[in-house]
């Protein structure tokens, strides 16, 4: 499988999708906001692993939706970042659309309610 390498010069880094098959996901605990409560994963069209969105909850109570991605720096160690994912954006289930394009599609405004609609449509493909 091709990976993919977004230019960040500005940060020093670039970003790896779809990461690599034998890259394991972190612990994608958050210095300041601690661990996820929910974690939904992005796939590229061919089923790639490409992110993975962690929502957190501050000491507020407030939701906070963060991109984890896969990155490159110039002396080409890798690690993992809590970083913005560059545009155009893949849609969640991206995957599930691209194996079966005949299904109907139902958008969805968040990752959260696409999962939930799973339940009520599961023959339907649910994306955000």
């Amino acid at each position: 499988m091709r990976h993919l390498i977004f230019n960040e010069d500005q940060n020093g880094f670039n970003k790896v999708i779809p990461i690599p098959a034998d890259i394991e996901t972190p612990s994608l605990q958050h210095k300041t906001l601690g661990f996820p409560k929910e974690t939904w994963p992005y796939h590229t069209p061919c089923g790639g692993y490409a992110y993975v969105v962690c929502r957190y909850t501050n000491k507020k109570g407030e939701k906070i939706d963060l991109p984890w991605t896969y990155r490159e720096y110039k002396d080409r160690s890798r690690d993992w970042g809590a970083l913005s994912i560059p545009s155009p954006r893949i849609l969640y289930n991206l995957h599930h659309f691209t194996q079966s394009p005949k299904k109907v599609v139902l958008v969805s405004e968040g990752e959260k309610a696409a999962e939930a609609a799973s339940k009520m449509f599961p023959d339907w493909v649910r994306v955000r």
